[in-house]
């Protein structure tokens, strides 16, 4: 939501400024504030930007009346309000009139005196940074009143407790039942399902505009565009909003609040829809909507450290417009002072609660820095080879230029004997051994979770006994066998073609050996009868593959296979597994861990961990075992990126789908309760408890696992 700047006066050149005639325009919306700290708001109507005078400048502003010299209007000022103003503020005042191109000067050959004469062109690029940059797409004023009069009420307070009410009862819902909400949240690794995010948070952000629009516009406010703001090269919606300088200070935070309200609105919605339905997919839809509408609106409009709807509202609850601004400024004051030693001039209007500012000035320089690398690193990996492009182009315009051109200006001042290098040195070492400390050494309380699978304790795999096909299934996913039930019949043709060869060489050979007998030829009784002992024992042989063609149960227990519903017709080759027997009572998670797990691999045998699977509840075990080494063979392939899982992948030179980074196998055993809440084959998380990460090594974690996924996206 853009509200637009409301400027105050700087401390320009004044050294530059002659004694002239000026004259304050006529054309400008000029709005007395009251209050603690009374002030005027002005708006240029041919520009819609918002500037802020206090009372004694906005006096002496209108004694500027084209025909009063600006020294002569100083004088008849300060003898009605003796010391509001000293001469070198009234030509600061003038020279900052002229510069915004709230008055000029007569007879003073400079374009930038003359208002412009109609209203604004909206550029393609608002801004000349190519990495951000905002495209305006239309003007929402013809049709907003006809919105802003059927939806209007949404925001009447009577509407508001509603909703208020309606978020207190799904926030109790949701965490009553917050194990089974965050496993229904699920992973991000589905290019379809990351389409459907990226499409739902456009959507949001479109209605959360829409909030401000609207209250904007029942306010008495107007909205001149809406469109897109890129940041490099993502998409955000805005409207803009500068008309709510016009508004009381509790209007403008009305209107701030909208976007962050609708937001409100919509994920008490999704999460009623989550509580009441049982379908999986529209449970799993309504979990993305609520996470999205919520935390993504918390970590950026409602924080006050981005220049977002938290921003202007806190902004306004402290009378403070330009609360950024003027803690860069006291930051940027305190590094000269404190680290270059150097006495810095006040500029400007004093700042009311200056510590606060200041370090509100250095949390919301962090935050910007973090965000600016999330970014870079986010370009990087979502754009392959030109994400890389832009990444370094974005850290030489953000990072590295910035410090060339301050280490210039370092060097500059040495040279000219300004400047001492002792102290500079001496504070930036401390602060790097302080950034060391805190990246290298902080740990950080993150719980650890691996994926595993659930599966028989131990399973009885059925497999094909040779290459066949499969003519019957008998059996579904999931059902209860007793020992011996039949459950598929494969069928062999060659096995079958050379069993009946085989019967009738045998069949032969016994009728060669009657007739040697009736003939008395005792030495051909023998070849014959050699011969035959070989055809029966081959005989034997077919038909005890025959009889294995046949898969019978061998023990009592429930059927696992997911395959089993489209294995009839299809050909199976020798080996290859058909099927799982094993008993509801008996069944184990196979965990696949990372090396980064495997660290605290003592710790984690003598402790007890949970695991949790998508709508189940939250399991209590111990890890029995694990491989003594890391593989990159894949468990199951259902944990496969490609496949939905969590675990990034990537095709071998034979095409087989292997582990991009080497994992361990565990196993932890489950009594009979815990096996019967699960059942073969689900996915389930093994939380770890608190990692052993720095935070400087949980960024590089981090980075590898993008570039991991980056890798195994553009295989």
């Amino acid at each position: 939501m853009p509200r637009g700047k409301c400027i105050d006066i700087g401390s320009p050149d004044v050294d530059s400024m002659r004694a002239l005639t000026v004259r304050f325009r006529g054309d400008l919306v000029c709005n007395p504030i009251t209050g603690d700290d009374p002030h005027v708001i002005v708006e240029d109507p041919l520009t819609g930007h918002f500037f802020r005078l206090g009372l004694a400048e906005y006096r002496l502003a209108c004694r500027l009346d084209g025909k009063t010299r600006l020294e002569e209007a100083w004088r008849r000022s300060i003898e009605e309000n003796p010391g509001a103003l000293s001469w070198q503020q009234a030509r600061t005042l003038a020279d900052w009139l002229i510069t915004n191109q709230l008055a000029h000067a007569l007879g003073l050959e400079s374009t930038r005196t003359m208002p412009p004469s109609g209203p604004p062109t909206p550029r393609l690029l608002g801004d000349k940074n190519p990495f951000c940059f905002r495209l305006p797409l239309l003007r929402p004023e013809p049709w907003l009143g006809g919105l802003t009069t059927w939806l209007g009420f949404l925001f009447s307070r009577w509407a508001t407790g509603i909703v208020l009410a309606a978020a207190f009862f799904a926030t109790v819902c949701i965490l009553g039942r917050w194990d089974e909400f965050i496993a229904s949240f699920g992973e991000f690794s589905d290019p379809l399902r990351q389409t459907i995010l990226l499409a739902t948070w456009l959507l949001l952000k479109v209605f959360h505009e829409g909030g401000h629009a609207i209250v904007c516009k029942r306010y008495g406010g107007y909205v001149r565009e809406a469109g897109v703001v890129f940041f490099l090269f993502a998409p955000v919606a805005y409207v803009d909003v500068t008309s709510s300088w016009r508004f009381s200070r509790w209007q403008r935070i009305h209107t701030a609040l909208a976007g962050i309200y609708v937001e409100l609105l919509v994920a008490s919605v999704a999460a009623l829809i989550w509580c009441t339905t049982d379908e999986p997919l529209t449970k799993r839809l309504a979990a993305d909507v609520v996470i999205l509408s919520s935390c993504t609106t918390i970590l950026f409009n409602a924080n006050p450290l981005m220049r977002f709807d938290g921003y202007y509202v806190l902004s306004d609850l402290l009378g403070l417009p330009n609360l950024y601004q003027q803690g860069q400024r006291l930051l940027k004051d305190s590094a000269k002072r404190w680290l270059l030693g150097v006495a810095v001039a006040a500029q400007g209007p004093a700042v009311r609660w200056p510590t606060f500012v200041g370090v509100y000035g250095a949390l919301a320089c962090v935050w910007r820095a973090v965000m600016l690398g999330a970014l870079i690193i986010a370009a990087a990996m979502l754009f392959h080879g030109a994400g890389i492009v832009l990444a370094i182009a974005g850290i030489l315009t953000w990072w590295v230029l910035p410090l060339v051109r301050m280490v210039g200006r370092l060097a500059r001042r040495y040279r000219a004997g300004e400047l001492r290098l002792v102290r500079p040195v001496a504070v930036a070492s401390l602060v790097a051994l302080l950034g060391w400390g805190v990246f290298a050494i902080t740990p950080i309380p993150l719980v650890a979770r691996a994926p595993a699978i659930v599966e028989f304790s131990p399973p009885v795999v059925l497999r094909a006994p040779c290459a066949a096909f499969v003519a019957e299934v008998y059996v579904k996913d999931g059902d209860r066998v007793t020992a011996g039930e039949r459950l598929i019949q494969l069928r062999n043709e060659a096995i079958e073609i050379e069993l009946a060869r085989l019967t009738t060489a045998a069949a032969r050979a016994e009728q060669e050996i009657i007739g040697h007998l009736r003939r008395g030829q005792t030495t051909e009784v023998a070849l014959v009868r050699s011969e035959l002992e070989a055809f029966q024992k081959q005989l034997a042989e077919l038909r005890q593959q025959v009889q294995q063609l046949e898969v019978r149960a061998p023990a009592a227990g429930n059927c696992v296979s997911r395959r089993l519903a489209s294995l009839a017709g299809s050909y199976v080759q020798a080996g290859e597994q058909l099927l799982e027997i094993g008993s509801d009572d008996a069944k184990r998670l196979r965990v696949s861990l990372s090396q980064s797990d495997v660290q605290g691999w003592d710790n984690l045998q003598q402790k007890l961990v949970r695991a949790r699977a998508e709508g189940g509840e939250s399991l209590t075990c111990r890890f029995n075992r694990m491989a003594p080494r890391a593989s990159d063979e894949l468990p199951y392939e259902s944990l496969s990126a490609h496949c939905g899982g969590p675990l990034t992948t990537m095709r071998d030179d034979q095409g087989k789908w292997k582990l991009v980074e080497p994992r361990f196998d565990a196993v932890i055993e489950l009594d009979a309760r815990q096996s019967r809440s699960l059942y073969c084959g689900q996915h389930v998380y093994v939380f770890l408890g608190p990692g052993n990460h720095s935070l400087g090594g949980f960024l590089a974690k981090l980075a590898r696992d993008l570039r991991d996924y980056s890798l195994s996206s553009r295989k």
